[in-house]
């Protein structure tokens, strides 16, 4: 434990860590940067480094079921992701969707269930909650 704990404090001090969630054995870090970081739990070792935002990263939320990944930020961007780390293919953070909301720098985003097939997010001083569902591209 103390191994690991010491390579996720050695990581942490290159940038400050503004959220954090986790998703399976992964660590989600948004960082003051507008970065992205995965981490493996069990390890400490950097899994995946995204460039999401070009502010800081305000909010992380993690749909378990389909291991989409939703990352909102100062820059009024919500990013959603799909995290692949099962073999034979490499760990992998592949973007999904981008959505803004115009004027509101975002605090605050969740999904509404585990699936993800829907989100709920927040923003500096604004008095109303933006809700958004995800709908499949019909065949």
């Amino acid at each position: 434990m103390q191994s690991c704990l010491a390579a996720f404090e050695q990581d942490y001090c290159r940038q400050t860590i503004t959220c954090i969630n986790v998703l399976r054995k992964q660590v989600i870090c948004g960082t003051v940067l507008g970065q992205v970081l995965f981490y493996a739990t069990q390890t400490g070792e950097m899994m995946a480094e995204v460039n999401a935002h070009c502010r800081p990263v305000t909010s992380i939320a993690v749909a378990p079921e389909s291991a989409y990944v939703m990352t909102a930020g100062e820059d009024t961007f919500i990013r959603i992701w799909k995290l692949h780390t099962r073999k034979p293919e490499a760990y992998e953070v592949e973007w999904r969707h981008s959505e803004a909301v115009e004027n509101a720098p975002l605090v605050g985003a969740q999904f509404i269930n585990g699936r993800g097939s829907g989100f709920i997010v927040s923003a500096f001083d604004h008095a109303k909650l933006y809700y958004y569902k995800i709908a499949k591209k019909p065949a």
